[in-house]
């Protein structure tokens, strides 16, 4: 009896201890957002010019340069669980987490035209790799990660 009492002790005790570890594991993980964030993303497979993406909390700046013509848009976004037909500004910042990136380009001028909408479901993202589909065109687009400056 004493056997198997010791048995369940050391069994409890490897159950606990898997149970704390797997909750720290949760707990260190970084969010949709945090790992964004943390990089610029440089665009693969171009050979005819660069693009990279820096996102903040609530926009991200896009980089384009080719043959040494440089230029940037900005454009507002959240994350969400669903693909939104509409963008809810309400949400910019907010979320953590999320399947897609609903971003909209800012306008300098309100009179600019329809407000340009796209929705990006992430495939992939990791501390060096974001690959995302836009839904609309199908693409997928690969980014390598590199440490902000």
């Amino acid at each position: 009896m004493k056997k198997y009492k010791f048995n369940f002790v050391i069994l409890a005790n490897i159950f606990i201890m898997l149970i704390t570890h797997n909750v720290e594991a949760q707990n260190n993980k970084e969010s949709t957002l945090e790992l964004l964030q943390t990089k610029t993303w440089h665009m693969q497979g171009l050979t005819d010019k660069e693009v990279s993406d820096k996102y903040d909390a609530n926009q991200i700046t896009h980089y384009f340069n080719k043959k040494g013509f440089e230029f940037s848009e900005h454009s507002e976004y959240y994350l969400s669980n669903t693909i939104d037909q509409e963008f809810d500004s309400n949400k910019v910042g907010k979320v953590s987490n999320g399947k897609y990136i609903i971003s909209r380009f800012i306008r300098e001028k309100k009179d600019d035209g329809p407000d340009k909408i796209s929705v990006c479901e992430i495939k992939e993202i990791n501390k060096n790799w974001l690959i995302i589909r836009n839904i609309k065109h199908k693409h997928v687009l690969r980014y390598k990660g590199e440490l902000k400056l």
